[in-house]
């Protein structure tokens, strides 16, 4: 099963909420299983809007309501992330997601290519209820 891009985004979600991904979920579960732990353990879950988002923010791409690609917020529109082809080939670049996604949909998905993409931040409750911002 693939999935390198959960993985990743997983353990950098690990550094930053101990308390919530902890070492023994990062040996258990693998790359398309994360979304549904990441579903069940982050307190809050809403859709991108275009605006900026904070760093360290856990993201999940969803074609047709299904789980394709994660990424973490960088600052800004930016994230990073692995095997994602325009959303991020490699850790060592940014993506800015306002030059990826050019059009917003009523329904609230971004058009990329041919698909509709709905954009979702997940963030913890601590990080909600005081606003943290990593730096990066």
């Amino acid at each position: 099963m693939g999935g390198v891009c959960y993985d990743a985004a997983a353990y950098v979600s690990h550094l930053l909420h101990p308390d919530i991904i902890k070492r023994y979920h990062l040996e258990s579960i693998r790359g398309q299983h994360w979304p549904d732990f990441f579903d069940k353990n982050f307190e809050y879950r809403r859709i991108w809007k275009g605006n900026d988002i904070n760093r360290g923010n856990l993201l999940i791409f969803c074609r047709n309501e299904e789980p394709f690609h994660a990424a973490i917020a960088v600052g800004g529109t930016c994230i990073r992330s692995v095997n994602g082809g325009t959303l991020g080939t490699s850790w060592d670049y940014e993506v800015n997601l306002k030059t990826v996604f050019k059009e917003r949909l009523e329904s609230g998905a971004y058009v990329l290519g041919n698909d509709k993409v709905k954009v979702y931040i997940y963030i913890c409750e601590i990080c909600f209820v005081i606003n943290i911002e990593y730096k990066f």
